[in-house]
């Protein structure tokens, strides 16, 4: 009877260990492919053109609401995994593309999932600060003016629990500007 509890332990022991023997083994010159796959690396290391990811990327023009004073730009992302994943922060800087003057911030109101192969518009919203105010009042008081062409700065994704950072989105669209 001790002889086959014995034999069954070391069976027991051999059934759990020779797996993960064979993993380690296969992945012996790159363990963090364990956890981390080609795909997710590529794309924290900013490579996009190894990836089926791509960046979230302006989707037409940023909208503004006279009323309530904000302003929304609209990012479009497509999924490419086979898992839903979740964009929990988006946010930037906005700045006036034509004089480098700080207009304000935008960001997401709350985390979205994003189920796989689908493609959403993410919003990120802002209001006007008092140095966009004088600065319009100052620089784009013309007859014509009633928008303008804005620029990122400091733009920070949270996206799969990935952080994407880019230092400047040169043209993000034209804006309307308050009255």
């Amino acid at each position: 009877m001790d002889k086959i509890r014995l034999a069954l332990r070391v069976l027991s022991i051999v059934i759990l260990v020779v797996p993960l023997v064979g993993i380690l083994s296969v992945y012996s010159d790159n363990p963090s492919g364990l956890v981390f796959t080609s795909e997710i690396k590529n794309f924290m290391s900013g490579d996009v053109s190894e990836s089926q990811f791509q960046r979230p990327v302006p989707a037409g023009q940023p909208q503004y609401d006279p009323a309530s004073g904000v302003y929304t730009f609209s990012f479009k992302f497509t999924n490419p995994l086979e898992n839903a994943i979740s964009v929990d922060r988006i946010s930037a800087e906005v700045y006036c593309k034509d004089h480098n003057v700080e207009l304000g911030s935008v960001s997401m109101p709350q985390p979205i999932t994003i189920q796989p192969g689908e493609t959403v518009n993410i919003d990120a919203s802002g209001t006007w600060t008092q140095q966009a105010l004088e600065h319009f009042a100052y620089y784009h008081n013309g007859p014509e003016d009633d928008d303008i062409n804005v620029s990122f700065k400091d733009l920070n994704v949270d996206l799969a629990g990935i952080k994407i950072h880019m230092d400047k989105l040169d043209d993000a669209g034209w804006v309307m500007m308050p009255k």
